[in-house]
């Protein structure tokens, strides 16, 4: 055993990488394998709007096929040419913008482009992994710079790539992963500079921050800017004014060269998120969270059950319990540590920085990533103390695992929390390894047990706690997450095969929508398929779009997504809807104006008599205030014969409001 540990330190740095490689691995595949047995997928769910079909598995698979267009145009075709728009996004829209918060300007998913549609949901699932792996080698590589090369650097870094957040989110959404591997980068790009080394790290970490996704980016630079100020107090001890403006000048500088670079990318984004609905919603920010929510943040601070509301997911191994203990208790104080952990804590417990962390919208947590960060180094910092914990520092620690104890069974059992936990069994699992922890602190501490033997069973205490987490949450056994996801090997199917023999059906080579009723229909299939719908569902959409059908009162309708018009044929007919396919097994409302076309074994289809082209013009005219005072029915009537401008204009027909509203009827005739 010696000798193992001899030849291990001779190289601690590569060495650490190949054993949490091998580690991983391990872990991955038990924690994993909940999906392996239950015949689950990665893609969350298909009914319900789950973001992880409609959006992040679509939009991959759409990825792909625009990418390899763009190739085939240049090297097949001989022309420069990148398609900027697709009427298929919704009512149509701009690709880069609209793709942006999910795939486009995330360097991994540019590997769709070698991957058939058919197969991408394996390379899917495979990147995801792969992110998981990558916040670990992250957070390595910022230990190793910090000159932390000890045993705590492996268990801190599994601690970090499995931390509650990643559990849950990572296959939920999974570019929620990229902001936990660009962070300990982006710091390690700070101390570089402080250290007067190359800046490209830095730069580099910017650019590829913010052309990924500028939500999470956002998050990083309030993150990045925190650290900064602690670490400069680090590196300069006097002269304060006269060295933060100097660093701050460099610092700009650096930023704004990443920006700039990712900037071809960023402003067409900032302009179009300026502009939608979802952004300019006015939020409530209540003062406290419920006392619910830190209740939840009690019994969930170890493991995976729930969460505390808002994203507050933690889920941290059960060591870091006893690290954070020593952390305030050890003679040699970290007080960078200890004041970063007592203000990101109050981050999470305070409403207000929720919303702060999330552009001043909804109160979220999202970016409690970095809280995970701050807790596994503090993991890495004080393990390698912690076998070494006097008896007295013990005594402190069993009167407060005990009382932690107690805390967690009123919480658990007199405030009610039980009826929201299927299976505690993660609850119960993490109060019993914290107490083997303590023994094993003990019996150590009484000379009972070898450093060697103490290492390796506390980081296997660590290691299970990981394993037990991440398992039981995603395991039948357990909190049943896997329920949440589709089944293995029918994405693809499922996105392409339904009400597709309806459509070809309609022998049509021109420009039209069509709408449905009763139809398992799923919302941005029709971007796969190049067909144009109703229905959308995108985080960032125009907001234009939103706006006009939120005034009509399309009851189907948020700022961000659309299931249809709810069978209005106004709606439909403005928006050169020409056919409705309709499921033979539903008692369907048709629309007027729609008339028997064709059927399969399972839709009839019907075409719109009053159809209107992409393209059609007024010869009249309504202004806004005009428009401001008729009620819905009379604004989707005027809509038909009367094209809506912000002011009076020079022209002769005006509308009047005691003008006969053209309806849709008299189209007809």
């Amino acid at each position: 055993m010696n000798q193992l540990i001899y030849k291990y330190n001779q190289n601690k740095k590569r060495n650490n990488y190949l054993v949490y490689f091998l580690l991983f691995l391990m872990i991955g595949v038990v924690i994993f394998s909940a999906f392996f047995m239950s015949g689950k997928s990665f893609i969350c769910g298909v009914k319900g709007g789950a973001d992880g079909f409609d959006q992040h598995y679509t939009f991959f698979v759409y990825y792909g096929k625009y990418l390899r267009e763009i190739l085939t145009n240049i090297f097949i075709k001989h022309q420069f040419i990148i398609p900027m728009w697709d009427y298929a996004m919704g009512y149509g829209g701009d690709v880069i913008t609209m793709l942006h918060y999910y795939v486009i300007g995330d360097p991994l998913t540019i590997t769709s482009v070698f991957v058939p549609e058919q197969y991408t949901e394996y390379l899917y699932e495979f990147l995801i992994i792969l992110r998981y792996y990558l916040c670990g080698i992250s957070f390595i590589g910022y230990c190793h710079f910090q000159n932390r090369k000890s045993w705590s650097v492996i268990i801190g870094a599994l601690m970090y790539a499995f931390c509650g957040f990643a559990i849950v989110a990572g296959v939920r959404h999974p570019y929620f992963l990229n902001p936990m591997i660009y962070l300990p980068l982006l710091l390690i790009g700070i101390e570089k500079i402080y250290r007067r080394e190359s800046p490209v790290l830095f730069i580099i970490m910017i650019f590829i921050s913010a052309i990924s996704n500028f939500y999470f980016f956002y998050m990083l630079c309030l993150l990045i800017f925190i650290y900064a100020i602690f670490r400069f107090f680090v590196y300069y001890h006097d002269n304060y004014i006269k060295n933060i403006f100097n660093e701050l000048k460099r610092f700009i500088l650096y930023y704004l060269l990443g920006l700039g670079l990712a900037a071809i990318v960023l402003i067409p984004v900032i302009i179009l998120f300026t502009n939608t609905s979802r952004s300019s919603a006015d939020p409530y920010v209540p003062l406290t969270y419920s006392i619910y929510n830190y209740g939840s943040l009690i019994l969930n601070m170890f493991n995976h059950d729930n969460n505390a509301g808002s994203w507050t997911y933690t889920g941290f191994s059960v060591i870091a319990f006893f690290c954070l203990l020593y952390l305030f208790i050890s003679k040699k104080k970290n007080f960078q540590l200890i004041i970063g952990f007592i203000l990101l804590t109050i981050f999470i417990c305070t409403p207000f920085f929720g919303s702060v962390f999330n552009g001043f919208s909804y109160v979220t947590n999202r970016w409690i990533f970095a809280y995970a960060m701050l807790v596994s180094y503090i993991v890495v910092e004080t393990l390698p103390q912690l076998i070494h914990v006097s008896r007295l520092q013990l005594i402190i620690m069993s009167i407060v695992y005990i009382g932690y104890v107690a805390l967690n069974y009123i919480v658990y059992i007199y405030m009610g929390y039980q009826s929201l936990y299927d299976n505690a069994l993660t609850f119960i699992i993490s109060l019993i390894l914290m107490g083997v922890v303590l023994i094993l602190l003990i019996l150590k501490s009484m000379q009972h047990l070898s450093q060697q033997f103490t290492i390796i069973a506390i980081s296997l205490c660590s290691i299970l706690s990981i394993v037990s987490n991440g398992f039981f949450k995603y395991s039948t056994l357990g909190s049943g997450y896997t329920n949440d996801f589709i089944d293995s090997n029918i994405a693809y199917s499922t996105l392409t095969d339904y009400y597709s023999n309806a459509l070809e059906m309609i022998d049509d080579d021109t420009f039209y929508r069509y709408d449905k009723s009763g139809v398992n229909f799923y919302r941005n299939s029709s971007l796969i398929s190049q067909t144009y719908t109703l229905s959308f569902y995108y985080s960032m959409m125009n907001g234009y779009i939103s706006d006009y059908l939120l005034d009509l009162n399309n009851v189907n309708m948020l700022s961000f997504q659309c299931s249809g018009v709810n069978h209005r044929e106004e709606l439909m007919t403005l928006a050169s809807t020409k056919y409705y396919i309709v499921d033979k097994d539903t008692d369907a409302i048709i629309p007027y104006g729609f008339e028997y076309l064709n059927k399969t074994d399972d839709y009839d289809v019907y075409y719109n008599t009053n159809y209107l082209p992409l393209g059609y013009t007024y010869d009249q005219y309504i202004t806004s205030d005009q428009y401001d005072q008729l009620s819905v029915l009379e604004k989707q009537d005027v809509l038909l014969n009367s094209v809506l401008v912000e002011s009076d204009i020079d022209l002769n027909n005006h509308y009047e409001n005691d003008t006969i509203i053209t309806s849709l009827y008299s189209l007809s005739e």
